[in-house]
């Protein structure tokens, strides 16, 4: 049975009953007149009594700031610590807020090891007020939740959808404010969540003036998913397969990616060269004491077409960690 979407599948879901159900609420922008990126997200694991709660902000020294807690729950709320959305209009209009403290990372690559960076790095005051526009359900990736087989890997959701947004208002760091006004992207998950579930997994915005896309492919437990939208002449045009090449610098992380889209009977060709990284992770601990590591790498991106068109955007590498070294090293 196929399971459109409607206005309500905007706001919160009833959660689920197993221990690792999450409901995910994220989005990112970058202005290119500002210099200034970021991205917000809250995981609220109910059942497990806790919610994940993500800030970030890529500045324009080159340098980050960034907040990661885990914060108590009882219920499933829009408002996680001093993180908060609204639903304005569904899939047309929200707004996304945080006021709090964030750490400043001069080096983002130190994030590599956590409790050191935490320690050493200084805390600004920080608000963020901005209101994020779509284009409505016709603009949704996973409107049809069958999509959602194409993009994800057994074990990362039950339900999701993506899509294209601009982001307008202002983000206030210490003494410094910026009126933004951002392209990006914004999405919706739920169901249980298993981090570990793939070897790896890409994914890749981009916005430009008239044109976009979100793509991701994804290894793990056996198998291979390929899937997302070109945003082209004002509606949507499913991706069939993309090609992904990537290449890594000296540290091992994003230095430039190369992909080819294929759909709707055309392809296009795209290059991207990440700002910065921003290294992340995850870890689980087995029963017989042996810890696997998920790395995951967020970087915003100037991305340039075939024709000479330049866009902005994002991307996100999940990998699998074994001795340092990504176990998947194929794309």
């Amino acid at each position: 049975m196929v399971d459109m979407l409607t206005d309500k599948d905007d706001f919160l879901r009833e959660p689920g009953t197993e221990g690792n159900w999450n409901e995910s609420r994220y989005t990112d922008f970058t202005d290119p007149s500002t210099g200034v990126s970021g991205w917000l997200r809250t995981g609220s694991r109910v059942n497990a009594g806790y919610a994940e709660l993500s800030v970030c902000l890529y500045l324009p020294d080159g340098s980050v700031a960034v907040r990661f807690d885990k914060v108590k729950i009882a219920a499933n709320e829009e408002r996680v610590g001093g993180l908060r959305w609204e639903i304005l209009a569904p899939f047309v209009r929200s707004r996304v807020g945080f006021s709090g403290t964030l750490f400043l990372l001069r080096d983002p690559l130190s994030l590599t090891d956590p409790k050191r960076a935490f320690a050493d790095a200084p805390t600004l005051e920080c608000k963020i007020d901005l209101i994020v526009d779509g284009d409505g359900l016709a603009s949704v990736y996973g409107r049809d939740q069958a999509q959602i087989a194409r993009i994800f890997l057994p074990g990362q959701a039950q339900g999701h959808y993506q899509h294209l947004v601009r982001s307008t208002g202002e983000v206030r760091l210490g003494t410094q404010s910026w009126k933004i006004v951002g392209l990006g992207c914004r999405d919706h998950s739920w169901g249980p969540r298993n981090w570990l579930s793939k070897t790896c997994f890409r994914w890749l915005v981009a916005t430009f003036d008239d044109w976009g896309f979100m793509a991701t492919r994804g290894i793990g437990q056996g198998t291979e998913r390929c899937g997302g939208f070109i945003w082209h002449e004002g509606r949507q045009v499913e991706i069939d397969d993309f090609d992904l090449e990537s290449d890594w610098n000296e540290a091992g992380y994003l230095e430039e990616c190369r992909a080819t889209l294929r759909g709707g009977g055309r392809q296009w060709h795209v290059v991207g060269k990440p700002v910065v990284s921003l290294p992340l992770r995850h870890r689980q601990h087995a029963p017989d004491g042996s810890v696997s590591t998920l790395r995951i790498a967020k970087s915003p991106v100037h991305w340039r077409r075939a024709d000479g068109a330049e866009g902005i955007g994002s991307t996100e590498y999940h990998d699998i960690m074994v001795d340092g070294e990504r176990v998947w090293r194929a794309f």
